[in-house]
């Protein structure tokens, strides 16, 4: 699977919000009340920027839906994740990568069920930055 390229604009965070609505699509819904904390998670990583959380939000949503047209499955989904959380492993610190795990616990429980692969989104990025 070849993703799309990244414009040269986006930062990190861009890709911390890719993997926060991907944990919103992998039960096959998005829904507003994900969408909401998927806002606040973003709000906040990025509390110097709030208001650029909504942008970030926008652009990453615009990006999964042409992701979402290359991928055939979930677990497809979750290398994406793998992807996003590689690119932002050696640029984000210890304790961002820990708020932005608790930020996918967050999103996938708001909905009040937690599908098996939300927990795999999690262990991917977890995985990745070596939090265990």
């Amino acid at each position: 699977m070849n993703l799309p390229d990244l414009p040269s604009s986006w930062s990190n965070e861009h890709s911390l919000a890719i993997i926060l609505l991907i944990v919103t699509a992998v039960d096959g819904q998005i829904d507003t009340v994900e969408l909401g904390e998927v806002e606040r998670r973003l709000d906040a990583l990025n509390p110097e920027r709030s208001v650029a959380s909504v942008h970030l939000a926008q652009d990453a949503y615009e990006y999964l839906l042409k992701v979402s047209q290359l991928v055939e499955d979930d677990a497809e989904l979750v290398k994406v994740v793998r992807v996003h959380a590689e690119r932002v492993n050696s640029f984000i610190s210890r304790d961002r990568k820990f708020q932005a795990l608790n930020a996918i616990l967050a999103i996938s429980e708001v909905d009040e069920d937690i599908d098996p692969t939300e927990i795999e989104v999690y262990k991917a990025a977890a995985d990745i930055w070596h939090i265990g």
